[in-house]
């Protein structure tokens, strides 16, 4: 039994889901050997790198209909399920970890699970609220018994389950999975990586607008065309001294729709469309900031959910502003950071303009941020976690 070398199972670009990334960063430091099966674009030859082996086919994500999300899935299920077992027979681990969703990547473990191997879920995507949030009142019907089918038998397989906060674990236990199956590792930085103000590289606005960064994925469900609209009020409210800042990728559809928008309202000048970078570039874009946004419109996820971003600002104590949902409520007030109601337009612009006038308000919510979030350690729960299974296979 191998405890030194982890398999780890993804179905996401390894380059793009910081989760993923930032374990396998701490486990190498803690000299762990990582394999890695995850998906590719063509243009990402994944093979080997700092301590890390990628058994990756080529998939071109494309985000659409359902049809697609299963041909999509079925590829890589295929391909996860063969080589997931093939290298169990090999290497004989002594932990695999899931990144879930789709839960369906937990039936590749079951033969590894009886050769020994422990299996641990990282719940990070639940695919019943990501279902949901893509499909709105879908609430009934064959594909979602499925996945509450898949949910029940990952449970079952998993020996330890993760989740980002507890937002997860109140959703979860309600439905009947046993709370002390359920650990959190919350989506913190890599401390790494991101540094404090005085030592990130920034990159500062040269005509020294405020600065207003959006970063994540650009997917409906996460509100940028709120942000865009309340830019408008902003603007004129700031005069021309406002500048938005548009980090990451997604849905093509929804970024043409974005960037339709912004030219219709007449604020090109006023956005800068950076697109998407890696993780390393990311402290001096957010060091650059002079507030975050976080747009969520408000649903089954998102309701649960508290975006890992949040660490990002809070760690180079920078203000955000964000959509007011429960599973951040669980950690955050008033005091630490500025709330608008979900899907308000209005509301956000007002909270932006607001700190854009109070250089105190903005130092305050910041100071109040980064207070409240550096006790959200992440690093030695995760790393007792790993060493708790690796020290006893179950064979």
């Amino acid at each position: 039994m191998n405890k030194k070398r982890i398999l780890i199972v993804v179905y996401k670009y390894f380059h793009e889901d910081p989760r993923p990334q930032r374990e396998a960063a701490l486990l190498i430091r803690n000299g762990y050997e990582i394999d890695v099966i995850c998906p590719r674009p063509s243009s990402e030859p994944y093979i080997r790198k700092d301590h890390m082996r990628f058994f990756c086919p080529v998939i071109s994500r494309k985000r659409g209909t359902k049809l697609r999300y299963i041909f999509e899935y079925g590829v890589f299920l295929a391909y996860a399920f063969l080589k997931t077992i093939s290298l169990q027979l090999r290497n004989r681990y002594s932990l695999i970890q899931v990144f879930v969703m789709p839960e369906i990547l937990m039936l590749g473990c079951i033969v590894p699970k009886l050769l020994g191997a422990k299996i641990l879920m990282d719940w990070e995507d639940p695919s019943r609220e990501v279902y949901l949030a893509k499909f709105e009142g879908n609430r009934k019907g064959l594909f979602l018994a499925l996945i509450s089918l898949f949910e029940k038998i990952s449970v079952h397989v998993a020996d330890r389950i993760i989740v980002p906060n507890i937002g997860f674990t109140k959703a979860f236990v309600k439905r009947g999975i046993p709370e002390d199956k359920i650990d959190v590792v919350m989506n913190g930085t890599d401390s790494a990586i991101f540094s404090t103000p005085e030592t990130a590289n920034e990159q500062p606005d040269d005509q020294g607008r405020f600065v207003i960064v959006y970063n994540g994925a650009i997917l409906y469900r996460h509100g940028l065309h709120i942000l865009i609209k309340a830019m408008q009020k902003v603007v004129a409210g700031t005069g021309p001294s406002a500048l938005l800042r548009v980090i990451g990728h997604g849905e093509p559809r929804y970024v043409n729709d974005c960037k339709q928008q912004i030219k219709d309202a007449g604020l090109s000048d006023a956005v800068e469309w950076v697109g998407l970078v890696s993780i390393k570039e990311m402290p001096g874009l957010i060091a650059s900031a002079s507030v975050g946004v976080i747009p969520n419109l408000e649903n089954d996820f998102t309701r649960i959910n508290f975006p890992q971003r949040i660490f990002e600002f809070a760690a180079l104590k920078k203000p955000l502003v964000l959509a007011r949902m429960d599973g951040i409520e669980d950690y955050l007030s008033q005091r630490d950071v500025a709330f608008f109601e979900p899907g308000d337009s209005d509301d956000l612009a007002s909270k932006l303009i607001e700190l854009s006038q109070s250089r105190e308000r903005c130092e305050s919510v910041a100071a109040n941020l980064h207070n409240a979030c550096k006790d959200l350690s992440w690093e030695d729960g995760y790393l007792d976690i790993v060493s708790e299974l690796t020290a006893h296979p179950s064979v």
